[in-house]
């Protein structure tokens, strides 16, 4: 169902903190992040949105991907 190359995950665990999530692990899963993105973006004619599918309960998924990495990434590439 899902291409392996484009999904994210680790044994890592910030135990439901958010803020260790942000500052912590982010930097670890950016670049993983960023290059699998980036792999998916270069392959489509049109990219027309993205969906995401991680954690929201304020650990590791909140934390690297709505804290931190999400937000920088698309700065980046969306203006």
């Amino acid at each position: 169902l899902f291409d392996q190359r484009s999904l994210i995950n680790g044994k890592e665990d910030s135990a439901s903190n958010y803020a260790r999530g942000f500052y912590q692990l982010a930097p670890e899963y950016q670049e993983t992040f960023e290059n699998s993105m980036r792999i998916i973006a270069e392959s489509c004619d049109f990219l027309d949105g993205i969906c995401f599918f991680h954690s929201y309960g304020g650990g590791t998924g909140a934390g690297v991907m709505m804290g931190k990495t999400l937000v920088l990434w698309s700065r980046s590439y969306i203006g």
